[in-house]
C-alpha cells in the first residue's frame, strides 16, 4: 500500500522515524513491536521486526531479545511501551539499548491527563456499544500511557546525555474521529454509512500528509518522541563518518516541521 494511504496514525509515527533518521548514517534498524513490511516503505535499510506474535520477521520478548550487544545502528519502538507494565518499562527500554550501537527511537501516545480521561471515555463508549473491551484502550488504561513525569524518569534512570523529546499530533482530533467511527458501525442506514465512509476517509494520510513536531509540550499533543544517542556510540560514530565522509547531522526543525 501506498504510504499516504494509511490511516493517520500509522502513516505519522513511520513518516517521523524517516525524517529524524534521514541524515545519520544508518546500516540496519530493529523495530521492536513493529509488523512486517510496514517501515520497509519508509526506510532505506535493512530492517528487522521483533514482536511476540506472527506479525513479524522475529518472535520474541522485547525485555530480552535474542542478539548481541550493539548489533544494530539503530533500534526504534512504536506505540509498543504504553502496552507493557510500568514496572519493566524500563528493563525493556535498556534491552533496547544493549542492542543498539547508536541511536533509540521511543514513540508512544503522550499521557496528558485530558488524553487519559478521553481514553478512558472511549473505551466505556465501546463497551457499551459492543459488549467487550477495546483491546488496545484496555492496556493504555490498564498500564497508562507514559505522562511527562516518566519520560524524564527514563532519562534520568538511563543516564542519557544526549536525548530529545518531541511531540505530534492532536489527540483531541484522534479520539473525536474514532468515536464517530464506533457510533456509526452501530447505526443503520444510509446516512450513517456515509457517515462511517466519511469518518474512515478523514483519517487517511493523504489529507494530512505535513506532520509537525514540536520541542515543547503543547496540550492537544497525542505522541511524544524520544529521540536518544548512546552515551559511548558518539565518538564511534564520528570516527565512522570521517572514515566513511558521509554528512551526519541532528534532524532539523524549522518552524516547528521536520525539513
Amino acid at each position: 500500500m501506498f504510504p499516504l494511504f494509511f490511516h493517520y496514525d500509522t502513516y505519522e509515527r513511520h513518516k517521523v522515524v524517516s525524517t529524524l533518521f534521514r541524515n545519520l548514517y544508518i546500516n540496519n534498524m530493529l523495530d521492536v513491536g513493529g509488523r512486517s513490511g510496514i517501515l520497509r516503505k519508509f526506510v532505506q535499510a535493512e530492517i528487522i521486526t521483533l514482536n511476540i506474535d506472527l506479525s513479524s520477521d522475529i518472535q520474541a520478548d522485547g525485555t530480552v531479545m535474542p542478539f548481541i550487544d550493539n548489533c544494530f545502528s539503530a533500534v526504534i519502538t512504536l506505540d509498543t511501551i504504553e502496552h507493557i507494565p510500568k514496572d519493566i518499562r524500563i528493563s525493556f527500554l535498556k534491552e533496547c539499548l544493549r542492542v543498539t550501537n547508536c541511536f533509540l527511537l521511543v514513540a508512544a501516545p503522550f499521557g496528558s491527563n485530558k488524553h487519559k480521561e478521553y481514553e478512558k471515555k472511549l473505551n466505556k463508549l465501546y463497551i457499551n456499544l459492543t459488549g467487550k473491551v477495546h483491546q488496545y484502550l484496555d492496556e493504555h488504561i490498564k498500564n497508562g500511557i507514559p505522562s511527562k513525569k516518566e519520560i524524564n524518569k527514563w532519562i534520568r534512570e538511563l543516564e542519557l546525555s544526549k536525548s530529545q523529546v518531541y511531540f505530534a499530533g492532536d489527540y483531541i482530533w484522534q479520539c473525536k474521529n474514532f468515536e464517530k467511527i464506533v457510533l456509526n458501525k452501530k447505526q443503520k442506514g444510509c446516512f450513517s454509512y456515509i457517515k462511517l465512509l466519511y469518518a474512515y476517509l478523514s483519517s487517511i494520510a493523504l489529507f494530512h500528509p505535513i506532520i509537525k513536531l514540536k520541542k515543547i509540550h503543547y496540550n492537544s499533543a497525542n505522541r511524544f518522541y524520544l529521540f536518544i544517542e548512546k552515551n559511548d556510540s558518539i565518538r564511534a560514530r564520528r570516527d565512522a563518518q570521517k572514515k566513511s565522509k558521509v554528512r551526519c547531522s541532528r534532524p532539523r526543525i524549522k518552524n516547528n516541521t521536520l525539513i
